[in-house]
Parts: structure tokens; sequence; C-alpha cells
């Protein structure tokens, strides 16, 4: 018999609860127990996968392949930054900049270089306004995306004609619709043999500064 918090004592309580209230308890059990029925089958099931993956759940995620909208976010990533570099080439300061968040921040090379966007806009603006354009052709590039695919960290060799040990390293984030870059840093590469003379290069020019 169903019984409700809100009435009297249950001696005194005389009128059996009325069929379709009957009827509505009994489903309600029958529901709870096909649903612990169901979890304890998905239960079952996902112990038998994990054990014939060894046990480890990143062998799961290993086997699972991503979704056609994955695949789809992670090419529009690789296009964002094939124009944006082109962008550059070009010498459209426009196109170029729209590449970025508002708070992105560019590293360039110089051990002084740290822009924000406000900042980096006007130098971009002028150096292009100067038809000073830069060729930097990825010619390598790797991407890490988050489990959520809305930010993605990436490093790409670059090919920039007089130097072609540039390296960038960035983040991507997604934000009406498109990706934005976060972060640039871009640095020149030095071979191991030659460090130490570049590293005292260096500390005479600063020294010099």
């Amino acid at each position: 018999m169903a019984t409700s918090g809100c009435l009297a004592p249950a001696e005194v309580v005389t009128q059996p609860a009325p069929p379709l209230l009957e009827g509505r308890a009994g489903r309600a059990e029958d529901d709870v127990s096909r649903e612990n029925s169901d979890g304890d089958a998905k239960a079952a099931a996902l112990e038998a996968a994990r054990a014939a993956a060894g046990g480890a759940p990143e062998a799961l995620a290993e086997e699972a392949t991503p979704g056609p909208s994955d695949e789809r976010l992670k090419a529009e990533a690789q296009r964002v930054l094939d124009d944006w570099h082109r962008a550059a080439a070009l010498g459209d300061d426009r196109r170029y900049l729209d590449h970025f968040a508002l708070d992105a921040v560019f590293m360039g090379p110089d051990p002084d270089e740290r822009w924000d966007l406000a900042t980096f806009s006007s130098y971009v603006r002028e150096a292009f306004a100067r038809k000073e354009n830069w060729s930097n052709e990825p010619v390598d590039r790797h991407l890490i995306f988050g489990p959520h695919m809305d930010v993605a960290w990436f490093d790409e060799k670059l090919d920039s004609g007089g130097y072609d040990a540039v390296r960038g390293t960035g983040v991507l984030r997604r934000e009406d619709d498109t990706w934005r870059i976060v972060y640039y840093s871009m640095t020149y590469t030095i071979p191991f043999e030659i460090g130490p003379q570049v590293v005292q290069s260096v500390k005479a020019l600063l020294g010099s500064r």
C-alpha cells in the first residue's frame, strides 16, 4: 500500500490507496527494477570491455576513432594557420590580424618581444604599409587537441627564406565558430654544435644594449 509523509498516523488511515495510485506504485517499482537491471548489465559490459583491453582505460581510448566533426575541426585548424601565414606573405594586415583572439600574445625571436594584440596590431600595420611582408612557409606541423575539441596546441617548422630553421609554437582556441590564435612564439633554432658560440655572441650583444 502506498502512503504519503503528509498522511495522519497509520492507525487512523482506514481507506486503501485508490487503485490508480497502487498501479502507479507498482509500475514505479517495476521501472526501478528494470533500471537496476539495465545498470547492472551496463556495468558488466564495461568491466568485460576493460578486461578485454587489459584493464587499462587508455587502451579503450586509443581504440576510439574520432567522428567526422572532430576531423573537420582538425582540418579547419590547419587551414587557419596556413591562411594566417599566407596573409603575412601577402601583407594583408586585416586578414592576418583577424586570426588572433582579442587576448592573444605574440612572442617574437628578440628577447624583448612580447606583444599584446593592440600593440602588435600597430606594429603589423606599419610593417605591411612599408611592404615589409613576412614569408614563413610551414614545412612541418604537429597539433594536439583538447578533449572537447575547443583548444589545440601546435608546433611547426618554418622556411623563412633567409633562415630555414625557424620554429613556431602556439595555442588555438575555438570561438565564434572558428579557430583563433591565443598564443604564438617564434624562435630561431640553433644546432648544439654552435650553441656555445651563439650564446657568447648573444651575451655580448645584450651587454652592449
